[in-house]
């Protein structure tokens, strides 16, 4: 080999050498892309949405920012759907699907969009806003006197389905639909609970720390 042959040879090993060490230079100071993380579960420890006796099927996550008070109602009657035919049982724990009476079916119906209400009936008719019954829209409770706390106090609590019609539970049929006109006698009130500032919070309240807000 000669000396200009081993001088070209020198020369390009030098610039590979070079270019290699440039390489890795600027492939470490490249961005890094991190792996996705694993998918999780995020309503696994929420009462609403992940315990282990509701569906998966209630509160609305936020991913639709047009969510209105019908849509609510009308989520919350959907899912009442599922449960007819469940039994009667006074005073059913608010921790079971199994069995409801008529205040923790309602409990249970707006929990599930993250709307806490009181337990018991009467004090379910202290919270939300006063509403004539002409007045009537899907998801407004609506309490009755059925003799249980006495003559004229509110013992009952059904929902206002639309048409006419009330979803609520009671004795033999459980869960069930019923005209409202056939509760005429013992009807005493009615209060709406949702509207646009608590549907509103109850969403930025779930989505932040999944915490329910309490009905006022």
């Amino acid at each position: 080999m000669t000396k200009s042959t081993t001088k070209r040879w020198t020369r390009l090993i030098a610039i590979m050498s070079i270019a290699t060490l440039l390489s890795g230079v600027s492939a470490y100071n490249a961005p890094r892309i991190e792996a996705a993380p694993a998918a999780t579960n995020t309503n696994a420890s929420s009462y609403w949405d992940g315990f282990e006796l509701y569906p998966n099927d209630g509160y609305d996550n936020g991913s639709n920012n047009t969510t209105t008070t019908n849509t609510i109602a009308a989520k919350m009657i959907n899912l009442g759907d599922n449960y007819l035919g469940v039994k009667y049982k006074f005073g059913a724990s608010t921790e079971t699907t199994k069995v409801f009476d008529c205040s923790s079916f309602m409990h249970f119906l707006y929990m599930k969009q993250g709307i806490d209400l009181p337990r018991a009936s009467y004090e379910q008719a202290t919270v939300g806003k006063k509403v004539q019954r002409s007045e009537l829209k899907k998801g407004d409770l609506l309490f009755f006197a059925t003799g249980r706390r006495g003559k004229g106090k509110i013992a009952h609590v059904a929902m206002y389905a639309g048409n006419g019609k009330i979803l609520h539970t009671f004795g033999k049929p459980g869960v069930t639909y019923s005209d409202l006109k056939d509760w005429d006698d013992t009807y005493v009130t009615a209060r709406r609970i949702l509207n646009d500032d608590i549907i509103a919070r109850a969403k930025t309240s779930m989505q932040r720390s999944d915490t329910p807000i309490k009905a006022s």
